[in-house]
């Protein structure tokens, strides 16, 4: 803490002795000790930030004075690169001792230098500093930023193929700064020449891409649109593998959105679409949650068709584990119907599959709910029956043995004499 104190005091002296302590030039933007970065960014401090800083007076005392307007040498660029790293250390000594303001002042000064050094250099700067700008709720920083990042999309062509990566790019940073529409709005152009030119894997990134922005900020409706048209180019196109991706989205997207009854629809379509492609290991899932979808939306009857397609294919896939899954659902939602018939029979099913997964836990438990069951009935004998199988267990996995003994005790004592 105390070599931490010393180098800030250090660097406090520096900074007043080259005059940016209480007046921080950025290429003529003026930040004075008393103005906020969070606060909104005026005019003038937006098109001073925005200008180019080798043309801009003041000039920075970071640039070389040269007598006629001329690209940096590289010598030049050289110092300038060194001066702009030791800032950006110095910032983050700053950032560290909780002087925020000063810290980002600094930042705003290096990011305006970056661009001297060329595109690659600004856009790594950017990113870097627009999320710390962000993660630390500098308002006006970040304006700043996005701003710059909207005169740099003025210069790229989506029409231009070898722009399209730097648009990408330029998207993300917009992400990174929350501002959702300028990123949809370069894909959505990119998406547009994609569909000029027919390209279709090209469309198909975008779309994707599209539709994820929509889900980071829960527009459920606008990522299923975006992913139906995915879909109906996948058919249109008779690609498979984008179909299942189309399929498989849609159903994540209403998923993400709680709205089981239209998953439903494309659940039911995915799995015709395995079933036709002859791949059966996504099915008992598949089959799982479409039943959980229609036990949702009040559908029993057709939640209970579909736990036992569910159950049948992880069976014949030999998926233990599924099946385990799908008959305890499936009990529990006989028994929810009051049907305890049936609850007993798929609990019987239950404790030959838990026997196939060599799980002595799940068979105890699934005894255990058998005995409810019968006792809810008022069978108090084959109650008793269960809890003893569920007592051998107990004792053999040294668990619940005094359960499953006050259980068989408490049923004995009530039990009527012959």
């Amino acid at each position: 803490m105390n070599g931490l104190s010393s180098s800030l005091k250090l660097l406090s002296g520096s900074l007043r002795r080259s005059g940016i302590l209480f007046a921080i030039a950025l290429g003529g933007l003026i930040i004075s000790p008393g103005s906020v970065i969070g606060q909104p960014a005026d005019f003038e401090a937006r098109q001073q930030f925005l200008s180019d800083p080798l043309t801009t007076e003041p000039r920075d005392s970071f640039l070389p004075l040269i007598p006629i307007r001329r690209p940096l040498s590289p010598l030049e660029r050289f110092e300038l690169e060194n001066q702009l790293n030791a800032l950006d250390r110095q910032s983050r000594v700053l950032l560290a001792a909780g002087e925020t303001n000063l810290a980002f002042e600094q930042w705003l000064r290096e990011l305006r230098l970056r661009r001297v050094l060329g595109e690659a250099q600004e856009m790594m700067a950017l990113e870097r500093i627009g999320t710390l700008a962000w993660e630390n709720q500098r308002t006006r920083a970040t304006q700043l930023i996005t701003l710059r990042l909207k005169q740099i999309r003025e210069t790229f062509d989506a029409q231009d193929p070898r722009e399209a990566k730097k648009l990408e790019t330029l998207a993300d940073l917009f992400l990174v700064l929350r501002d959702q529409d300028s990123a949809l709005g370069i894909y959505q152009a990119l998406l547009s020449v994609a569909v000029q030119e027919g390209d279709i894997e090209a469309q198909a990134a975008r779309l994707i891409r599209i539709g994820e922005i929509h889900l980071d900020w829960f527009e459920f409706d606008a990522a299923s649109e975006t992913y139906r048209q995915l879909l109906a180019i996948a058919r249109a196109e008779g690609e498979s593998v984008l179909e299942e991706e189309a399929l498989k989205r849609l159903v994540s997207a209403f998923q993400q959105g709680e709205r089981p009854a239209q998953a439903i629809p494309y659940q039911q379509e995915l799995i015709a679409f395995y079933q036709a492609q002859g791949t059966d290991a996504p099915i008992p899932a598949l089959e799982f949650a479409l039943a959980q979808n229609y036990q949702a939306v009040n559908r029993p009857d057709q939640a209970a068709i579909h736990y036992q397609a569910a159950y049948a294919a992880a069976q014949r896939l030999q998926q233990y584990g599924y099946s385990s899954n799908v008959l305890w659902r499936l009990a529990d939602l006989y028994r929810s119907l009051n049907r305890y018939g049936d609850a007993l029979y798929v609990l019987q099913l239950l404790v030959e599959v838990e026997k196939q997964s060599y799980n002595a836990y799940g068979i105890m438990n699934v005894f255990d709910q058998i005995a409810q069951i019968y006792k809810g009935q008022g069978e108090t004998e084959q109650a008793i029956d269960a809890l003893r199988e569920g007592l051998i267990l107990a004792r053999q996995l040294n668990y619940r043995q005094g359960y499953f003994e006050e259980q068989i005790q408490s049923l004995t004592q009530t039990k009527p004499s012959e």
